[in-house]
């Protein structure tokens, strides 16, 4: 199981929320192309990151911060606040290995068959669940789409794959939903899925490992020192 660490960008700073939300901040990094470089340096291959500011604000807007922690030589899966093509154009412009397309997915599914179609085996679908119910708009709003409709919808559509967070998990570090992962990679079969939310020990990385999840997103418990990077891949073989 693949581990991308992740980096969240807010106002341009790298941080983490408990449960999406915005009043639940805590500031890691005012340099996070630093970060970025660290995680390379440690052996990360991928690295997850989100333009917070771009998912509340409804705009991409941390493109030269992206860029920059490209630079260090480290692949990124992005995401935040992607709306019209022309957002995920200027990702890939960028050298971005993959884009992550969130609220756009649920309400514009023709959307995602575009963009699939115009970068195959590049876009990825958020699925952000309160249980199994769709979140959008950064995690505002729920949608009437379950967790297995959108992600089968997305691949169907030509995704490569989706990336399932349990939001009532994400940022707490009470383990993740290993369950659900497991039904959600039973249902959409080899099409990739990234698990996310709850990670915050080794021993939650390794249960993670039998829900046959090819990628796992860990945040806070990495930039918290829960744990180094070398040891998380040793728990995840």
């Amino acid at each position: 199981m693949k581990i991308l660490p992740a980096i969240d960008l807010l106002e341009g700073k790298a941080v983490r929320l408990v449960k999406g939300k915005k009043d639940a901040v805590t500031v890691f990094s005012d340099k996070p192309w630093e970060l970025a470089q660290q995680y390379f340096d440690s052996g990360a291959t991928m690295l997850h990151v989100v333009d917070l500011t771009g998912a509340f604000g409804d705009k991409v807007s941390s493109l030269p911060i992206i860029e920059r922690m490209i630079a260090c030589g480290v692949a990124m899966q992005v995401g935040g606040g992607i709306r019209e093509m022309a957002d995920i154009d200027r990702y890939f412009d960028i050298g971005v290995s993959r884009v992550v397309i969130g609220t756009k997915a649920v309400t514009d599914p023709m959307f995602v068959e575009a963009a699939a179609a115009k970068y195959p085996s590049k876009i990825v679908v958020a699925v952000d669940s309160y249980g199994e119910q769709v979140a959008t708009k950064a995690w505002q709003e729920t949608s009437e789409l379950t967790t297995r409709e959108l992600s089968v919808r997305s691949i169907s559509a030509g995704a490569l794959g989706v990336l399932y967070t349990d939001i009532d998990r994400d940022g707490v570090e009470v383990g993740p939903n290993i369950e659900r992962t497991m039904n959600l990679k039973k249902q959409v079969g080899k099409a990739l899925v990234i698990a996310s939310g709850g990670v915050g020990t080794l021993k939650h990385l390794s249960e993670l490992t039998k829900t046959g999840a090819d990628e796992v997103v860990v945040g806070r418990a990495l930039l918290a020192g829960n744990f180094t990077y070398k040891e998380a891949f040793a728990a995840t073989q």
